[in-house]
């Protein structure tokens, strides 16, 4: 089953909407599930936590796996500590009842001026308009 809440982009980045955005999500797992599905997808960046910084968002997708039975595919911001810094990826994982997350995804080709913005160091000026997705670094093949 594919799984996308209606919302629009100023209700989905409010920190107050979180909440309900995920619980809309979960609400149409859990249906999903109900009708026999037994992996469901969350469209790219549905919810917005962060699967390695949002504090128990990770137990709580595994726990929606086990108590439904159903495979999760979820997009997700993963960080990851490199010299120091915290590294932003636009990633998907799999969570699996009973395991967890059990593997990621970087995204690899990343959209100029949505997710990074080419040429940095000359465009500087683009920064304040595309802050928090220009600083995606690529997946690699590792």
């Amino acid at each position: 089953a594919l799984v996308q809440a209606n919302f629009s982009q100023l209700e989905k980045w409010d920190p107050n909407e979180t909440l309900r955005i995920e619980s809309d999500h979960v609400a149409m797992t859990r249906e999903a599930a109900g009708r026999g599905a037994r992996l469901v997808v969350w469209s790219e960046s549905s919810v917005p936590l962060s699967i390695t910084k949002s504090p128990g968002y990770e137990q709580r997708l595994t726990e929606l796996t086990r108590q439904t039975g159903a495979d999760l595919v979820v997009g997700t911001v993963a960080y990851e500590n490199r010299s120091g810094e915290q590294t932003p990826f636009n990633s998907v994982v799999l969570v699996r009842p009973g395991s967890g997350v059990t593997g990621r995804y970087d995204k690899m080709r990343l959209v100029p001026f949505g997710e990074y913005v080419p040429l940095k160091s000359y465009l500087f000026f683009l920064e304040p308009l595309v802050h928090e997705a220009s600083d995606f670094q690529p997946g690699d093949l590792d």
